[in-house]
């Protein structure tokens, strides 16, 4: 065999392997941009319950909340997908119309150092954020089927799990979730 011929079977293998490494990759973005993951599987069922502590020291879950729409945002600090997502949390926060009706926990994600306290508060005076932010251990992600995040759970006024998945969401999506949570 020539060297030429050689050289050809090489490049065909290589451009093979180059090949199979691009459609692994590309497969494995498109599954992480699915909407799905463990945690739609809780819709339509009751919604966890839990309690944990938030930034002012008091202990808080979703059922605290029971007769309101409550959207569990599951994040880090090192997220940047996370950090795209909070905008949109606040301005329906912020919303005069929303606040009888919708309460935001912010699940904060990080790991459970000594210095995650003031992580956490640095991070939400930077971007001027004033969300409630819960810290997990790692409990309650298990509980909700957290895969990834953010991961967005929202749960309707008789404590009942209408929406579940990862990813960004517009703020017009969420909106959208929110009144379909109602009933609207």
């Amino acid at each position: 065999m020539s060297n030429e011929n050689k050289s050809t079977k090489a490049r065909k293998i290589i451009d093979l392997i180059f090949l199979g490494i691009i459609s692994i990759v590309v497969g494995v973005g498109i599954a992480q941009m699915s909407d799905s993951g463990a945690a739609s599987k809780l819709e339509g069922g009751p919604a966890p319950v839990f309690a944990l502590e938030a930034m002012d020291g008091q202990r808080m879950g979703a059922k605290d909340f029971a007769g309101k729409v409550v959207i569990l945002d599951f994040w880090a600090t090192w997220c940047p997908p996370c950090i795209k997502q909070m905008p949109a949390l606040q301005n329906i926060k912020n919303d005069e119309e929303l606040k009888e009706d919708v309460k935001i926990l912010s699940i904060n994600t990080d790991d459970p150092t000594p210095e995650r306290t003031e992580l956490v508060e640095s991070f939400m005076a930077k971007h001027a954020l004033s969300l409630d932010v819960l810290y997990d251990d790692g409990v309650v992600s298990n509980l909700y089927g957290v895969e990834r995040i953010p991961t967005l759970v929202v749960i309707d006024p008789n404590g009942l799990v209408s929406y579940g998945g990862s990813g960004v969401l517009s703020e017009g999506k969420l909106r959208k979730l929110i009144r379909e949570a109602k009933g609207q």
